[in-house]
């Protein structure tokens, strides 16, 4: 028995080397079998007690130096059903040459959209469908859009299914889950702003 346990702790070793996550990152990721469980262990990674996500090998690294309450907000969102996948601080530059918008990017059900537009509205924050890809300007460089932001579904459920890009790692069934899901960009509606963050909490604790 020791021997077959010794060889799949070095199979499941190998196969988180293969993938570029730690064995403990591997484990909670595997084991979710919801978008909820999916919320869950982001919320933990939040907290600094996961070091991975399934498309992103590092610790939390958010803009909360930039906009503090960021991270809070961020917990609050996927404690309320929206699956955070990617954010930014709003921030002006110096010389007013780059200037970005607060926004966030996840996935959540129809019930849960329609929460979100009711509790944010006109409190200074949008909330677009990312699928078309028609939002507001994300990012200002010069004057001239751009953004850095990727969506998961435009790209492919193939994209969405990777286990270097998307959620791959996870069943099939999780990834399921989430192609039926809207995917949103929640966005500051003035550039170069924080509000959002603190609004958003606030919002979702009532």
């Amino acid at each position: 028995m020791k021997i077959v346990d010794s060889i799949k702790s070095s199979i499941g070793a190998s196969r988180a080397a293969f993938t570029g996550m730690s064995a403990a990152g591997r484990a909670a990721w595997t084991s979710a079998e919801t978008v909820a469980d999916l919320r869950a262990l982001t919320i933990k990674w939040l907290k600094g007690d996961l070091g991975e996500l399934p498309y992103y090998r590092h610790g939390c690294d958010v803009d909360e130096k930039i906009a503090p309450g960021l991270t809070d907000a961020l917990i609050a969102l996927n404690g309320n059903g929206f699956l955070t996948v990617g954010s930014q601080a709003g921030f002006t530059s110096g010389d007013g040459k780059f200037s970005q918008r607060a926004t966030v990017h996840g996935f959540c059900d129809t019930a849960t959209w329609m929460r979100l537009e009711h509790v944010l509205r006109g409190r200074g924050v949008g909330i677009a469908d990312a699928q078309p890809y028609e939002h507001a300007q994300i990012t200002s460089r010069a004057g001239d859009e751009s953004t850095g932001f990727v969506d998961f579904v435009r790209e492919s459920p193939r994209r969405l299914r990777d286990p270097w890009l998307g959620f791959g790692l996870c069943c099939a069934d999780v990834v399921d889950e989430l192609l039926g899901m809207h995917q949103l960009v929640i966005t500051a509606d003035e550039l170069g702003t924080n509000d959002m963050w603190q609004v958003t909490s606030e919002a979702l604790a009532k």
